[in-house]
Formats: C-alpha cells, structure tokens, sequence
C-alpha cells in the first residue's frame, strides 16, 4: 500500500541553489520576463537587501540597453526603428517599475515576512471577510 502522501523537504543545498536563482533572475533582465515573472514570486526566499541588490543591477542593465536601443541614426526612416522605439519604451517602463519596488523596499513599505516559510501559507495571508 502506498503512502496517503509524500512530503519532500528543501535540503540546504537546494535552499542555497533556490536563493543563488532567484537573485540571478531578478538581477539579470531577459527578452521578455518569461524568467523575472517566476523570479518575482520567489523573491521572497531572499532578504529585502538582497532583493534590492539585484534590482538595483538589473535595473542598471536595462538603462544601459534602453540607452543603445535609442542610439540610431536619425536618418533613418521611423519605420525600420519602430522596433527599436518599442524595446526602449517597454525596457523604460520595467525599469520603472522596479524603481517604485526599489524605493519600496528601501523604505520599508513593502511588507516582508522574517520568515520566508511564512509566505507558504496562503490562507493564513489571505484573510477572508
């Protein structure tokens, strides 16, 4: 007869893995956030430190791309750089956005748990009326 369920428990190894993840993906931006998004919801496996960290290097790294993705000739017609106009735009505004959570973060308004294993139970976070 097989168990009802099998419980598995995160070893420090992977918990060391799982961090050096996060903090990569947050920190390195990609073409189309298929990776920050996931990153994102296990931010909180980091300390807000951390987390500020590798925003503030990622959001670094998209200022320097949205600064090449406008660096074209102005000769050009607008329409073979239309492409170039919406990368700068769309890198703009994450880095936007992670600028509002870095300041959030820096500020202490954005809420934390000192235990990240609190974030695991949901419905004790989310409180029904």
């Amino acid at each position: 007869m097989r168990p009802e369920r099998t419980v598995y428990q995160l070893t420090e190894a992977g918990e060391r893995r799982l961090r050096d993840w996060v903090r990569l993906l947050l920190a390195e931006p990609d073409g189309n956030s298929t990776l920050f998004v996931p990153a994102l919801t296990f931010a909180g496996v980091l300390t807000p430190g951390e987390v500020t960290a590798a925003l503030r290097e990622r959001r670094a790294e998209l200022e320097r791309r949205e600064e090449a993705a406008t660096a074209v000739p102005p000769e050009l017609p607008r329409i073979l750089v239309l492409e170039a106009e919406y990368e700068a735009a769309r890198l703009h505004a994450e880095s936007e956005w992670i600028g509002r959570v870095i300041d959030d973060l820096t500020a202490g308004t954005l809420d934390w748990p000192a235990d990240p294993a609190a974030l695991a139970d949901i419905e004790a976070l989310v409180k029904e009326d």
